[in-house]
């Protein structure tokens, strides 16, 4: 009997030193091989700040490219620009800058606008907070050909100007000339013989008279006629065209899905204004259903509507009978890894470090089943079994 209960003591014994030992090697390869990688302060691998690129799209005759900027808090302000790379229609890879616009809660936007039609994929992008730098979540997303987006500028054929001549009409004025008729009289002339007497001596000379009849001239005036010469001048109007001022055209809105998800796991919508002044819309609608009553949107991103997970498609109606429309897909959250305190341990999902306390628990185990061991151990000794 005493061999049994021996026999029983013994193999307790042991099985506190094995299990105590077991529960020390697990807690020292927890602690060490499993150890929680530090965030970094470089590189958004492990920070709070995420950057997606969140769309490519056509808008406004334009290819649009969306980043967005998560997880900012507030009294923070990321720099002003994205910088990406990308590759149009399978070329070489170019460097361009995306513009900061504006913000919604916890998220920053940043927009660049092509002018050229094709594919693009972006391969990498980059924005500074202070002196953290946050890579791109998601490069290589929507990559989709873009090949009708920007139009085809067409040659402008010139317009004639057709000058018409102003016509001058002038009435020739008739010259009436009457001929002048010369009357001339003839002049009669009388000459009466002299007869000569001669006496030898003496001798008598009788002077000789002589009669001249003046001659009358008689002329007619000429009478001249003249018909004024009527001038005819038709007056060439002057039209002037009244300056106007330019119409202002306002861009049209766009919709987006920004951010991902809600706190509380929803698509979140916004409406994104690209003018500097407020933008009014009529109403809008998700997945074609009631119409909503729209609102004027504020330059930026305005929040709009949430929806619940899946694919949805939300249109917004404006101006006259203007329609722009947005279908996208959710299937789930994407998940945000948070950092405690600066420099500090990664934190899982689930908000507290289970690695470390599940470490501590199975080292403080281990050391107890082995503290067990060694006083069965003392007991059979002064038991003497």
């Amino acid at each position: 009997m005493n061999t049994k209960r021996n026999a029983l003591v013994k193999w307790i014994n042991r099985s506190f030193y094995f299990i105590g030992s077991a529960m020390i090697v697990a807690a020292l390869v927890l602690g060490v091989v499993f150890h929680p990688v530090q965030a970094s302060s470089t590189t958004n691998t492990y920070s709070s700040y995420q950057l997606n690129l969140s769309h490519i799209a056509c808008y406004n005759n334009q290819v649009e490219v969306h980043f967005v900027l998560l997880n900012v808090p507030n009294g923070t302000t990321p720099g002003s620009t994205v910088t990406f790379t990308a590759k149009i229609n399978g070329g070489s890879t170019q460097t361009f800058s995306a513009t900061r616009t504006g913000k919604t809660g916890n998220v920053w936007h940043y927009y660049y606008y092509g002018s050229v039609n094709g594919t693009y994929n972006v391969t990498s992008a980059y924005v500074w907070v202070y002196s953290t730098k946050v890579n791109l979540h998601n490069p290589g997303d929507y990559s989709t050909n873009y090949q009708s987006c920007v139009p085809t500028p067409t040659a402008t054929t010139p317009v004639p100007t057709t000058v018409t001549p102003v016509p001058t009409t002038e009435t020739p004025g008739p010259t009436t000339e009457t001929p002048v008729p010369t009357t001339e009289t003839p002049v009669p002339t009388t000459e009466t013989p002299v007869p000569t007497t001669e006496t030898p001596v003496p001798t008598t000379e009788t002077p000789v008279p002589t009669t001249e009849t003046p001659v009358p001239t008689t002329e007619t005036p000429v009478p001249t006629t003249e018909t004024p010469v009527p001038t005819t001048e038709t007056p060439v109007p002057t039209t002037e065209t009244p300056t106007t001022p330019p119409v202002v055209v306002l861009q049209s809105l766009s919709i987006a899905l920004d951010p991902f998800c809600t706190v509380g796991g929803q698509m979140q919508w916004t409406v994104e204004n690209p003018n500097s002044v407020g933008f009014s819309f009529v109403s809008y609608t998700i997945d074609g259903g009631t119409p909503l009553g729209g609102f004027t949107a504020a330059p930026g991103s305005s929040p709009l509507t949430t929806t619940a997970l899946g694919t949805h498609t939300v249109d917004i109606l404006y101006g006259e009978g203007q329609h722009v429309s947005l279908t996208d897909t959710l299937a789930a959250c994407p998940l945000t890894i948070p950092v405690t305190g600066t420099g500090g341990l990664l934190i899982p999902v689930t908000g507290a470090d289970q690695s470390q306390n599940l470490s501590h628990g199975l080292l403080f185990g281990g050391l107890s089943f082995a503290g067990v061991g060694i006083l069965l151990s003392a007991l059979r000794k002064f038991l003497n079994f």
